[in-house]
């Protein structure tokens, strides 16, 4: 869950975003190649009145694959399937902290370079194309350092919107636990 802190036209914004869940299954599990499927839910937790949330649950199925050409690289993609369960009516809005279509295919691509010692760096574009209308095409591009073990993932991010999306740069501290 997402705990932000957003100036919207000079006014502060505080409170958590929408709670997100998601499982990860790998189908392929070799020494340079990886590949599965994961699906992701969103539950309405935020303030969609403030922005903070989507006012509806959001399934986010995706395939992935990823490829290590040599040891401290690798590549990596998705495409997937975002869809809102509920029905957003034209008067709704969006949210501005992670925009999102009602319904659209999502994407993703990253290089992730191992510094040393659970260390890496990462960039990355993602995106979405929607399906149907209404919808925005977004883009964004970020410039990721992270740190990680087993059990816990840690990062730092800097992005910033290409297409579609109501920034033009933000940050994101962000704490993952494995189970």
């Amino acid at each position: 869950i997402g705990v932000y802190h957003v100036f919207e036209n000079g006014v502060p914004v505080y409170g958590p975003g929408d709670l997100m869940l998601h499982g990860s299954f790998a189908i392929v599990i070799g020494a340079a190649v990886q590949a599965g499927v994961e699906v992701l839910v969103a539950t309405p937790t935020g303030n969609m009145l403030q922005g903070l949330g989507l006012g509806d649950p959001m399934l986010m199925p995706h395939a992935w694959a990823s490829w290590t050409p040599q040891r401290r690289v690798t590549l990596s993609a998705s495409i997937g399937w975002g869809v809102m369960l509920g029905r957003m009516s034209d008067e709704m809005m969006m949210t501005i902290v992670d925009p999102m279509n009602e319904s659209e295919l999502e994407w993703k691509a990253a290089v992730d370079v191992a510094i040393g010692k659970g260390v890496h760096a990462q960039a990355h574009a993602d995106g979405g194309v929607p399906i149907g209308e209404p919808g925005l095409d977004r883009v964004i591009g970020a410039l990721r350092l992270g740190w990680g073990n087993r059990r816990v993932d840690a990062a730092a991010e800097v992005q910033t919107a290409f297409a579609g999306d109501p920034f033009h740069i933000r940050g994101l501290v962000e704490t993952a636990l494995h189970f």
